[in-house]
C-alpha cells in the first residue's frame, strides 16, 4: 500500500491496541490459558472464551483503534490505518489478522496480530 501519515490520535490508538493485545490476549496464552469456541455468534460458528469462562476481549468494543474507526451504525471500519496499510480490514475474510486469530485463536496468531499493528507504526 502507499505511504500514509498518522495523526497523534491514530498513533496513540495503535499503541494502546498493541498493549491491549499483549496484555489481554498474548500474556494469558503465554501463561498456558486456553481459548475454546462456545455457542453461536451472530455471524460466526462460535464465540472465543477462555477455558475459565471469560469471553476473550477481542472485539471492536475492546479495541482502542476500533473506538475511533469502527462505525457502529454501519457495522464497518471507516478509513482505519490497518486498511490503509493492508488494503483490507483486520476482520476481512481469510486475509485480516483479527480474522485469522478468530478462526484459530492461538499464541502464534496473536503474535501475528500484534506484529501487524506494529508494522502500521513502522511504515508511517
Amino acid at each position: 500500500m502507499s505511504k500514509y501519515i498518522l495523526d497523534e490520535e491514530a498513533k496513540l490508538a495503535i499503541e494502546e491496541s498493541i498493549k491491549h493485545w499483549e496484555k489481554d490476549i498474548k500474556k494469558p496464552l503465554e501463561n498456558g490459558e486456553v481459548i475454546e469456541m462456545r455457542g453461536k455468534h451472530a455471524y460466526y460458528d462460535g464465540t472465543p472464551y477462555w477455558i475459565t469462562g471469560d469471553e476473550v476481549l477481542m472485539y471492536s468494543d475492546n479495541c482502542p483503534l476500533c473506538s475511533i474507526y469502527f462505525d457502529k451504525d454501519f457495522k464497518r471500519c471507516m478509513v482505519c490505518p490497518y486498511i490503509l496499510k493492508y488494503g483490507h480490514s483486520c476482520d476481512s475474510n481469510k486475509k485480516g489478522h483479527w480474522r485469522i486469530f478468530f478462526e484459530n485463536p492461538n499464541l502464534e496468531n496473536a503474535n501475528k496480530m500484534i506484529e501487524a499493528l506494529k508494522a502500521i507504526l513502522d511504515e508511517e
